[in-house]
This record gives C-alpha cells, sequence and structure tokens, in this order.
C-alpha cells in the first residue's frame, strides 16, 4: 500500500525451503521513487524492515523463532492503470550464534494497485 509521495508499507508470509528451511513473516516500509504520477511505466523501489524467522513445523515459542530484517530492490511494470508484472531482489539476514542465516531471493509476481 502506497500512501503518498511514493511512501509505503506491505507485509508477507512466506516460507524458503532448502538446507535449513524456515517460515518468516516481513513487515517493510517501501519507497518508490516514479511517484510523480499513475500513469508511469516503470516503477522502481526500495524495501527494507523486521523479519521473524520461524520453524513452520513447530508450534511458535521462544526457542524456535529469531528476529532479522531484510533489504531489497524491485520495479514494477505497469500493462494497465491498475495491473502490472513486479522482479525484486531481496535479502532476509538473521543473526545468530553460529552464522546465523542470510538468504537471498530474486522473486516475481503479479502487480495490484
Amino acid at each position: 500500500m502506497v500512501f503518498g509521495k511514493g511512501i509505503g508499507a506491505g507485509g508477507e508470509l512466506g516460507f524458503i525451503a532448502g538446507h535449513s528451511s524456515f517460515g518468516f513473516l516481513s513487515l517493510n516500509g517501501y519507497y518508490h521513487f516514479a511517484h510523480h504520477g499513475v500513469t508511469r511505466k516503470l516503477d522502481p523501489f526500495v524495501t527494507g524492515g523486521y523479519t521473524l524467522a520461524f520453524d513452520p513445523l513447530v508450534v511458535l515459542g521462544p526457542r524456535n523463532a529469531s528476529n532479522g530484517v531484510n533489504i531489497g530492490f524491485g520495479l514494477s511494470y505497469w500493462f494497465l492503470r491498475h495491473l502490472g508484472v513486479r522482479t525484486e531482489f531481496r535479502d532476509i539476514v538473521i543473526p545468530g550464534n553460529s552464522p546465523g542465516v542470510n538468504s537471498w531471493g530474486i522473486r516475481g509476481g503479479i502487480a495490484f494497485r
């Protein structure tokens, strides 16, 4: 959701599968560079915020959840005024006693506004 002047907020719930699989909940702030008109086709943005990582196979509790951050950037291309496609790079960092978790992801999808 963009509030005005390119500033927005959003949230997501997801899952990363791999060697160290985990679920995550992220709450983010966004800044959209192309906020000077709703008719712009290209809409680059940066994002960052809080991430809670957890073991999706165990009920949430203090021992199986960790706090972290995420940062990223992306680009939306608007085919129509309210419909487009979006691509994004995101880095999720969960510090820990051992090396911690640092997951990079390239994401894509359909965008609505």
